[in-house]
């Protein structure tokens, strides 16, 4: 998107599923830095969607 100074990049970002292997996970948490180091001095990055990450594959509810 060209804006007035610059451009205005929009990076989205959906976290991998539980179950999916570490090395997914962990090119999950590495492409929104790769993304940041890349983007031009002047432009504006937004980084948007769904970063949520499962801790564990256990469903179970945590009693409080």
């Amino acid at each position: 998107m060209n804006i007035k100074k610059g451009y205005c990049n929009i990076f989205p970002v959906y976290a991998p599923q539980a179950g999916c292997p570490e090395i997914k996970k962990d090119e999950f948490y590495l492409r929104p830095d790769d993304a940041i180091r890349s983007t031009p001095d002047g432009d504006y990055l937004t980084i948007a969607g769904d970063p949520n990450g499962h801790v564990s594959t256990d469903r179970r509810s945590v009693e409080r």
